[in-house]
């Protein structure tokens, strides 16, 4: 029988590093972690920072999956996510709608995760630089993104060519 899927899956108890492993990274060059990873560990060259300057950081990745142009799974992920992980959030985006962060999603971010990257866009690039928190996305868009389902938080993403 054909039935709909959940709007949103979530797989708990994965093992996140060490903090003293992830603390080694810091520092470390972006090319020589891309030459460890077989030279293929950086994301594809569109996704960029928004502001060049809040572009360091390190942390275990909180990864989710969302339907194009739709936020489910990125709020399962914030909800999910523990201090110091690092969103990322893959879209398999329709380049119209905002497909990630905006300024609005800030209550207490800032304290629960250290950076959002996504291969989708972002919103309102004014209230996010105000914000300061790293934020890595092909663009910005002012559209409004659905929120009807079909995310999956937790599972492994390909992003920008990197699984």
């Amino acid at each position: 029988m054909i039935h709909d899927p959940p709007a949103l899956t979530i797989h708990r108890g994965f093992k996140r590093p060490a903090k003293d492993l992830i603390e080694k990274f810091c520092g470390a060059q972006t090319s020589h972690l891309a030459d460890a990873m077989d030279g293929r560990g950086a994301l594809d060259y569109r996704i960029k920072p928004l502001d060049e300057a809040q572009s360091v950081f390190v942390g275990p990745a909180m990864t989710a999956h969302s339907a194009p142009a739709d936020i489910v799974g990125m709020f399962g992920a914030v909800n999910e996510a523990e201090p110091g992980d690092v969103l990322v959030i893959a879209k398999r985006c329709l380049y119209g709608n905002r497909c990630g962060w905006g300024s609005r999603d800030r209550d207490d971010e800032e304290q629960r995760y250290r950076a959002f990257v996504t291969d989708g866009l972002a919103r309102d690039k004014a209230g996010i630089l105000e914000f300061g928190l790293p934020v890595f996305c092909q663009g910005i868009s002012p559209n409004s993104p659905g929120r009807t389902g079909l995310g999956i938080v937790g599972a492994p993403v390909s992003l920008g060519g990197v699984t």
